[in-house]
């Protein structure tokens, strides 16, 4: 990375009216973007983790230092998956404008910076959990993604999204807006994780995945919005618009009892990410929507099924 810079992060402050006005460069009158408060820093705490006070309950995911590295870890799956690339879609090196949904720790934002820096990046996620020191071409937005977009129509030549699953209640809306903002030729990449684990062999059964895999999938509809989306993406993209849509699909172990170097390597990680998440993953959904006597016993029984 070149060039560090301390950006100002932006806020998205509430609004009822519907604008155009795009929400990183709009002026001061038309955006609804405000400085960023303390008000963001002021985190909530439950069942010993923390989640993000913009927009409260709209997330299920902590975003703790925990979370954080479970994050960083998912990046760098995601990176072994695409052989170090940072993105499927067939690029130019001229790019414009890009836009990242759920930025998280802004990884995936600062490495795109540093890939393509002629490019513009913009990151938004609800929690100000990225770091001040990156690229000059990028900057971060504490903003809502499923909530109304204010950017210019056509102005991204870009838009790429990783892990949304149990954030979207409404993916015909997210797509529509997507495709509003995207400049025409432009590309939407969405990479999922099935968060129902299976194996080939029928190594899983009675284990715990197979117990709170349905249990999880279950929980995150009584909250709206569906962890288990992998089987809707393609469809629903077609069903939206998108054209040309294609799809690729992943095995990934849990653990390294794999035989082959690359898919040991990439258990090794998957299986960290999971130690490292599946507590903020388990503990949100069912202490709110299902009644689990037994979820520290079936997590602990997860994580030495992981080991």
């Amino acid at each position: 990375m070149e060039n560090p810079t301390e950006p100002q992060i932006t806020i998205a402050a509430e609004s009822d009216e519907s604008s155009d006005v795009d929400s990183a460069y709009g002026d001061d009158q038309q955006s609804i973007t405000t400085s960023l408060s303390s008000s963001v820093f002021d985190y909530k705490y439950e069942n010993g983790r923390r989640y993000n006070s913009f927009r409260p309950g709209t997330y299920w995911g902590p975003n703790d230092e925990g979370a954080q590295d479970a994050m960083d870890i998912n990046h760098h799956i995601f990176l072994l998956l695409l052989n170090g690339e940072l993105h499927a879609a067939p690029l130019s090196s001229s790019i414009g404008r890009v836009l990242d949904l759920g930025a998280g720790t802004g990884l995936w934002a600062i490495d795109i910076g540093d890939k393509y820096p002629s490019a513009s990046i913009t990151g938004n996620d609800i929690s100000p959990i990225q770091p001040r020191a990156v690229p000059p071409n990028v900057q971060f937005e504490i903003d809502d993604f499923t909530a109304d977009w204010t950017y210019t129509p056509s102005s991204f030549d870009f838009i790429h999204a990783r892990g949304m699953f149990g954030s979207v209640a409404d993916y015909p809306k997210l797509y529509s807006q997507v495709m509003k903002a995207l400049k025409p030729g432009g590309y939407f990449e969405q990479t999922e994780i099935d968060i129902s684990v299976s194996s080939e062999d029928g190594s899983t059964k009675g284990t715990p995945f197979e117990q709170w895999s349905p249990l999880l999938e279950e929980s995150s509809h009584k909250f709206s919005k569906p962890m288990r989306v992998i089987n809707d993406v393609y469809p629903n993209m077609v069903k939206a618009g998108f054209e040309d849509v294609k799809e690729k699909r992943f095995k990934m172990p849990i653990g390294g009892w794999a035989k082959d170097k690359h898919m040991k390597e990439l258990g090794r990680y998957n299986g960290a990410a999971w130690d490292q998440g599946c507590d903020g993953w388990i503990m949100f959904f069912f202490t709110k929507f299902l009644e689990v006597s037994h979820l520290s016993s079936l997590e602990q029984e997860a994580k030495s099924d992981v080991d």
